[in-house]
């Protein structure tokens, strides 16, 4: 199966950046989630992003943190006070998916805690990774598009995500 999306789940990190933004886990994070979002979309990845977060709230920290053009990078927003159309509430992770038109399996899901990976992984996401575990590389190798996360062991993090992929 080819990965084509990232579905990101951020709140726990956003919270720490508005809870102690000159932290050194602050601002690891921060960093790091720059780079995952300039890598993913030069590689051409299609971004989601699920948050409990309100709309409003959502864009003031994103635009604080990262910048006026943060939400340029996301094809797909899920937002904790979004009502749905049609009265069925849906997951927020089925919302982004269908948004980006792409079954579960053809996504990763990236989270900033652990239990921000454990939901999707609940909801069927086949490949959750936690923000933590990560160098924050995204690549890429063309044609097939595999996904590569180069975890803090780079070989596991790759034969466990190449398995996971049907490569």
């Amino acid at each position: 199966m080819t990965i084509e999306a990232i579905v990101m789940r951020l709140d726990a990190a956003l919270e720490r950046f508005e809870a102690a933004p000159v932290s050194k886990e602050s601002v690891d994070q921060r960093s790091a989630i720059a780079r995952l979002l300039h890598s993913a979309e030069v590689e051409g990845y299609r971004l989601g992003l699920v948050t409990a977060l309100p709309a409003e709230r959502l864009h003031a920290v994103l635009e604080e943190q990262f910048g006026a053009a943060c939400l340029d990078y996301f094809s797909a927003v899920v937002s904790g006070d979004q009502p749905f159309s049609n009265g069925t509430r849906l997951h927020p992770y089925d919302v982004a998916l269908r948004t980006l038109g792409v079954p579960c399996e053809c996504a990763v899901a990236c989270a900033s805690s652990e239990p921000e990976r454990s939901e999707a992984e609940r909801f069927g996401i086949p490949t959750c990774v936690h923000l933590e575990d990560m160098s924050y590389t995204v690549t890429a190798s063309r044609p097939t598009r595999r996904l590569a996360w180069f975890a803090r062991d780079s070989k596991a993090a790759l034969a466990t995500m190449n398995a996971r992929c049907g490569a």
